[in-house]
């Protein structure tokens, strides 16, 4: 019996398994093919085939393109719907033009027709939906581009409101609408650098409702879609929406005035366990109905909580830090330069606490101290009687 020549293969299976059904029931595959177009029979690998290997790799890993196939090639080619030859076939240059025929088919409107039949497939409740937006950071020159073939039009990436705090960088503005039952995407969109979150929401909320099949849904939103135009075309619609009021709102400001001088009788509205140390207390929720509706007409009710409470002395106990500091230093700069006179200091030290915002906290007095001066009252050297 003749020694024949063994060898080991190693091949892993990872979380392909669990991917492969969520496809399957999705109907990724005939959806990515419709949105595709028909295959070019020259292609060595199929579109649809690339495609869902991007997703695969983003739901597991997340690799830059150009590692994709070196990350591809430590499955089994069966747990990837693929042939060993299909594997081998995989680059960077394929994976980018299937993204190029991606962008030309109109991801917005496949995402939609993903969504829709994922909904009833799962059971997503979509009763309440929650929406925010952020930046996309662009480093680099991005000049005008050419127009499209298909007419389309291009996105802008320009200057605007970054989130980032990288007011330097071009940006573009990405929103994004997830179910409250699991957070589960059902709705996004690209915008130019500049658009504002306010114009948003109305796009947002109509794509939502087509989603949904009607306007019975609570859509969730942060102060931006506090606005008379954003909230009228929900309510004319049928739609109910919540939001949070913005400081600017004259509501606001009557409140607070409100609490100064009267005890409010705060309902406790939910308490949970702490999320970070066992032995923090629990968290507690409390809110009460305003008296008056908003300006508009809109139902208004003051919430506040544990979690805000400490945060908020943390903040005031640190403001008032910072400015009894800076007040220490300027009692010993007083007499000296532009701080010569009562009013100079007074407004010096108004500055402090308006930079601070501890005004409320800390009052400051100026307290006169008189100085005495000695001079001799005759001519010569002084002496033992020297007046």
């Amino acid at each position: 019996m003749g020694e024949e020549e063994l060898t080991l293969e190693s091949v892993t299976v990872g979380g392909q398994p669990l991917l492969r059904p969520f496809i399957e029931r999705l109907r990724l595959r005939p959806l990515l093919g419709e949105a595709l177009g028909p295959v070019d029979r020259r292609l060595k690998l199929d579109p649809v085939d690339s495609a869902l290997l991007l997703v695969r790799n983003f739901a597991l890993s997340r690799h830059p393109l150009y590692r994709i196939p070196d990350w591809l090639r430590q499955f089994d080619p069966a747990q990837v719907a693929l042939t060993t030859e299909q594997m081998q076939l995989v680059n960077d240059d394929r994976l980018g033009r299937v993204l190029d025929r991606l962008f030309v088919a109109d991801p917005r409107t496949l995402t939609t027709r993903i969504v829709v039949p994922m909904v009833a497939e799962f059971g997503i409740d979509l009763s309440r939906c929650h929406q925010d937006s952020t930046t996309v950071t662009f480093s680099g020159v991005y000049a005008a581009p050419p127009p499209r073939a298909d007419r389309r039009r291009r996105l802008r990436i320009v200057h605007g409101h970054n989130k980032d705090h990288r007011p330097d960088l071009k940006q573009l503005v990405w929103s994004l609408t997830v179910s409250a039952d699991g957070a589960v995407p059902v709705h996004y969109n690209v915008y130019d650098g500049n658009r504002t979150d306010d114009q948003l929401h109305v796009d947002t909320w109509e794509a939502l409702r087509r989603v949904v099949g009607s306007p019975d849904f609570i859509y969730v939103a942060d102060c931006k879609l506090c606005t008379r135009d954003n909230m009228a075309h929900l309510d004319h619609a049928g739609g109910r929406f919540i939001t949070v009021l913005p400081r600017s709102r004259k509501e606001d400001a009557r409140f607070r005035a409100y609490l100064v001088e009267h005890a409010v009788d705060w309902q406790v509205v939910c308490q949970r366990p702490p999320r970070r140390r066992q032995s923090d207390p629990q968290e507690c929720f409390e809110a009460v109905e305003a008296t008056e509706p908003t300006v508009e007409g809109y139902r208004l009710v003051w919430y506040r909580s544990s979690d805000k409470w400490q945060r908020d002395q943390q903040h005031r106990d640190h403001a008032i830090q910072t400015a009894r500091q800076q007040l220490e230093r300027l009692r010993e700069r007083t007499g000296r330069r532009t701080l010569k006179t009562a009013d100079q200091v007074r407004a010096a030290a108004d500055r402090i606490l308006a930079d601070t915002e501890t005004g409320d906290w800390i009052q400051v007095h100026l307290v006169p101290r008189e100085k005495h001066d000695h001079q001799q009252a005759g001519p010569g050297r002084p002496g033992l009687h020297t007046r």
